[in-house]
């Protein structure tokens, strides 16, 4: 199955959060092939420092 991933979705795959299991399911099946735009690179960063700065993810460095 063709799947497009906006950026809110890939961060469940990276972030626990409610939808987890379920985008996690999704991409790891070999049968899919998942694919995203361009500008989820921009916004999937700046969405993980959202998260790093409300300490919702630990900065480990």
């Amino acid at each position: 199955m063709n799947l497009f991933f906006d950026t809110s979705a890939l961060i469940k795959f990276f972030h626990e959060e409610p939808g987890t299991e379920l985008v996690t399911d999704l991409i790891i099946m070999p049968e899919n092939s998942v694919y995203v735009s361009d500008l989820v690179r921009l916004e999937f960063v700046s969405a993980l420092h959202r998260h790093w700065r409300r300490l919702k993810i630990k900065n480990y460095s």
